[in-house]
């Protein structure tokens, strides 16, 4: 299979759970629809508490870290239950296996890089 890359920055501020249940909490996730209408929803990383700007990278391969009948794919990033304060920069998600820079401006699709450089 072919290989992904999410790579985001996250800064979080007074971050608590849910009084019922701890588990919900600030949270980066992936979101999809199962191939029998159903949605899926697999959480990448939950935060709790302080932290400054931090970049997270996550190497996803289809199949193995995300369901293989899944389409509609989304990245999820808030609270699933809990308070606090999350900012959210520089999210992207790339085919391969490397978390390039984030981009200044406009990046275009691959395929149109491809198609620019052979012009």
């Amino acid at each position: 299979g072919f290989d992904y890359v999410l790579s985001l920055y996250v800064k979080h501020e007074y971050v608590e759970a849910a009084e019922h249940d701890p588990t919900l909490t600030a949270e980066v996730a992936l979101m999809g629809t199962q191939s029998d209408g159903g949605e899926r929803r697999q959480r990448l990383i939950s935060f709790i508490g302080k932290r400054d700007w931090s970049r997270y990278v996550f190497h996803l391969k289809p199949g193995v870290d995300i369901a293989a009948d899944i389409h509609d794919l989304c990245v999820f990033a808030g609270f699933s239950g809990g308070i606090g304060v999350l900012w959210i920069d520089d999210v992207q998600f790339e085919a391969g296996p490397i978390a390039t820079p984030p981009a200044q401006g406009i990046r275009l699709p691959h395929d149109e890089r491809l198609a620019a450089a052979g012009s």
